[in-house]
């Protein structure tokens, strides 16, 4: 659960950039992406590091989430 991580992290008096919702912690920097509606490929492609998170949105090319496209890698 994102939002609860991220509210964890916010009673820990860590630093928070609330307009990147970036976290500045004792450990370094956390950021919070949230993107629905890729597919697995896609996210294994982000978490891989083989495509960026704004690579992909611009590949996609639409806001509308939908359950049945194919994978744009």
């Amino acid at each position: 659960m994102a939002i609860g991580l991220f509210d964890r992290f916010k009673k820990n008096s860590a630093n928070i950039n609330k307009e990147d919702e970036q976290i500045n912690a004792p450990n370094g920097k956390v950021r919070f992406v949230e993107f629905v509606g890729v597919t697995d490929r896609e996210l294994r492609a982000i978490r891989d590091k083989e495509i960026g998170v704004k690579e992909l949105y611009e590949k996609i090319k639409n806001d509308i989430m939908d359950y049945n496209r194919a994978s744009v890698l």
